[in-house]
């Protein structure tokens, strides 16, 4: 008697198909990894993983790994947040001491982690904008408020009497 083939879903770098099974098994791997702060690209660079194709081709095909990609992301996130933390505390590289021993700051160094930081402050705040979003939201759960907003004419506040006595 012949084994029931598998659902064929997609194939990785090598031309290797993955089963429905296999799908699953790689899917909350690569999940795993973007939670703990990995981005999607240099998760799928590795030749063990499937082409970028092949994820993204997965997410759509089933809106429960959209939002477990999602929460992913959210995770990835807070870990950047705290890598942004991590870094601005930082300073055992702040300061050398130059030839006759004086203390001399590397500006370099002060440089390079201001640039990881505005970074990391950038894609935080894209991953998550609700959450590290530089705009302040004035909205209810991201709707919009139902009451009005008082608006002030200011051609309304002159008076109409404009002939002088």
């Amino acid at each position: 008697m012949a084994k029931k083939k598998e659902e064929l879903t997609g194939y990785d770098k090598e031309s290797r198909f993955y089963t429905a099974a296999d799908v699953e098994k790689v899917f909350d791997s690569i999940i795993r990894e973007i939670e703990y702060g990995l981005s999607v690209r240099e998760i799928l660079r590795r030749e063990e993983t499937p082409s970028q194709r092949t994820f993204f081709k997965w997410l759509n095909l089933d809106d429960a790994k959209v939002i477990r990609y999602n929460q992913a992301m959210k995770m990835r996130a807070h870990n950047l947040f705290e890598e942004i933390l991590e870094i601005a505390d930082k300073q055992d590289k702040d300061v050398y001491l130059d030839r006759d021993g004086n203390e001399r700051t590397d500006h370099n160094v002060v440089n390079r982690s201001k640039l990881q930081v505005d970074a990391r402050k950038w894609v935080v705040g894209r991953l998550d904008p609700t959450k590290y979003g530089d705009k302040m939201d004035l909205t209810t759960n991201q709707k919009d408020l139902n009451i009005p907003i008082l608006t002030i004419d200011p051609l309304s506040q002159v008076d109409d009497d404009t002939t002088q006595e």
